[in-house]
């Protein structure tokens, strides 16, 4: 015969099946009762989440009872409380701290670039939207983690021999005549001697596939001449930024690229899935002593994977 302890439902925090299998462990080294957590989490299927909040009852109703025969039944029930007291303790505080969209803006704005992680960079690609950049020889350094991701990088080729392009042919007739207006080439075919880069998409990944040769010496030159420039761009998508690391759902992510080209000078590469046309290539100008954008061309990314529909604005569930 068995006896149902007291105040048996109570909130957990959330259970997979290893924690789970943890408690009914810490109940048998209590009591020396057999358990048997297979059995108890049958009723579960094969979800591995046994319960968004509240573990069912009838668990509890077989978790919480020790034998009413013996003469050990007091000493079994005080144990039994205490290993399950000090399992709620270690679980409760093993839970990582809440992320926040204060802690993400802090972070951003106290980011700097990681001289342990620069690279000498001969010959990676990687393409957004129908831009192809090709970092032909030069250093490319990582900025720091921010709230646990790398959301940003540098890439120079300011050094003897080095080079970089960055290649674009717009979808239509129209676009084409717009670039043309403004960099006198219906294509954008641009050779640059540097790039600060901001991205919450899986840019960071894709470029360490081609990078091995590490070289902390320029890291640190780099970090002393770039930090405050990233710092200031990243800045500039904090918003971005905080949404997409903090989103409960996949994001698709963002990626910028400001440019310094040897032609053209400096110009903006922005790719959004998010935005009705995912590309914008601009430049920042100054007419009447007043800053103007303007576009060079802007239009829907040839691939439809990503090309993504714009979900509807918003915080949590879908966005």
């Amino acid at each position: 015969m068995r006896v149902l302890l007291p105040s048996y439902c109570f909130k957990l925090p959330r259970l997979n099946s290893t924690t789970f299998e943890r408690l009914w462990q810490a109940r048998h080294l209590a009591i020396g009762d057999a358990f048997s957590p297979s059995a108890a989490l049958a009723d579960f299927g094969d979800s591995p989440r046994i319960s968004n909040s509240w573990i069912e009852r009838k668990v509890f109703l077989n978790f919480f009872s020790v034998p009413v025969k013996g003469p050990r039944y007091g000493y079994n029930k005080c144990m039994l409380w205490r290993a399950c007291f000090a399992f709620l303790v270690s679980a409760v505080s093993a839970q990582p701290p809440l992320l926040t969209g204060l802690a993400v803006a802090q972070a951003i704005r106290g980011s700097t670039l990681d001289p342990a992680e620069c690279y000498r960079v001969r010959d990676a690609a990687f393409s957004r939207g129908g831009i192809r950049f090709y970092l032909t020889d030069g250093y490319l350094i990582f900025g720091k983690p921010i709230a646990g991701r790398v959301a940003t990088a540098v890439f120079t080729a300011e050094i003897e021999g080095g080079d970089a392009e960055l290649l674009l042919l717009p979808p239509d007739t129209s676009e084409r005549r717009s670039l043309a207006s403004y960099t006198g080439e219906p294509n954008l075919n641009e050779h640059f001697s540097a790039g600060v880069l901001v991205f919450t998409d899986s840019t960071g990944e894709e470029l360490r596939k081609s990078l091995r040769e590490r070289s902390p010496e320029m890291g640190v030159v780099l970090a002393d001449s770039w930090n405050s420039v990233t710092r200031n761009l990243a800045g500039s998508f904090e918003t971005r930024i905080a949404l997409d690391f903090l989103s409960v759902t996949p994001s698709p992510g963002v990626f910028f690229a400001a440019v310094k080209g040897k032609r053209l000078g400096n110009f903006d590469v922005v790719f959004d899935p998010r935005n009705e046309e995912q590309v914008l290539i601009g430049q920042t100008t100054f007419r009447d002593d007043r800053a103007f954008f303007d576009t060079w061309t802007s239009f829907r990314a040839n691939s439809r994977s990503e090309a993504l529909a714009p979900p509807s604005r918003g915080f949590g569930g879908e966005l």
